[in-house]
């Protein structure tokens, strides 16, 4: 039986423990705002919960994350993500969302900009605006979902502090290609910027397209903050033998 399908999903249980999306909407409605999983979580994961419930200790995290939690997310980025990860290179948060507001305080002063693409999750610019930093916009089309990768280099001024990537992108629902990324990387080599890279999607895309990590472009080792979540991809077990991502727009949240 498949994992995804609709008999999977416990329309009563999201209506009852998703109160900010399922549970705000009258019975015949189908929310698709917060990009919220509706698929349960994978039974290995609620048995470890479980089990951490019946053993009853409930202290506070290591700083960063505990390390077991530290060393399986460096495992996993170093075998599905194409570059090398330790688990001192490692910072858990409470979500992307609050490493990229942790990012830009750590990596702005006020007055300083950072170039976000528009269209582009709202959560880049709220953290830049938390940050009193400056957005500095490019656009990219709608009709072809091409980046300006040649007006990008127009926008970098003395005050730029940071290139901020969002692949797969959302919300056109695409994957950048390596050239894309070799030029945004060279950018930021050839002028001293940040790359904070939000790649919370890698896990899931369709369409025989293949995601590649912005940190395994040459030159973006050294001043790149990828940012990974593990919340969206209810897969356990050996990974595919392929990845693939879906083309066409998509909106999240």
């Amino acid at each position: 039986m498949s994992l995804f399908n609709d008999d999977q999903i416990r329309f009563d249980l999201l209506r009852k423990y998703s109160i900010n999306q399922w549970g705000r909407y009258p019975p015949d409605v189908i929310p698709l705002t917060a990009a919220d999983p509706d698929f349960r979580a994978a039974e290995e994961i609620r048995r470890a919960i479980a089990n951490m419930a019946v053993d009853g200790v409930f202290s506070y995290g290591g700083d960063g994350g505990n390390s077991a939690f530290r060393d399986a997310c460096a495992r996993h980025v170093t075998h599905r993500k194409g570059f090398s990860c330790s688990p001192d290179e490692v910072f858990a948060t409470s979500g992307v969302a609050q490493a990229m507001m942790l990012t830009c305080k750590a990596l702005m002063e006020p007055g300083d900009e950072a170039i976000i693409f528009d269209p582009v999750d709202f959560l880049f610019g709220k953290s830049i605006d938390a940050a009193g930093g400056r957005r500095v916009t490019s656009k990219v089309s709608w009709e072809t979902l091409e980046f300006d990768l040649e007006g990008l280099k127009e926008l970098v001024t003395p005050r730029t502090r940071m290139i901020c990537v969002c692949n797969p992108h959302n919300p056109y629902g695409r994957v950048l290609r390596r050239d894309e990324l070799k030029a945004m990387v060279d950018l930021a080599v050839d002028h001293d910027l940040w790359i904070m890279s939000d790649e919370i999607w890698s896990d899931i895309i369709y369409d025989g397209r293949e995601h590649i990590a912005t940190a395994s472009i040459d030159g973006a080792a050294e001043r790149i903050l990828s940012l990974y979540g593990f919340s969206k991809n209810i897969r356990v077990g050996r990974p595919p033998t392929g990845l693939h991502y879906r083309s066409e727009p998509r909106v999240d949240g």
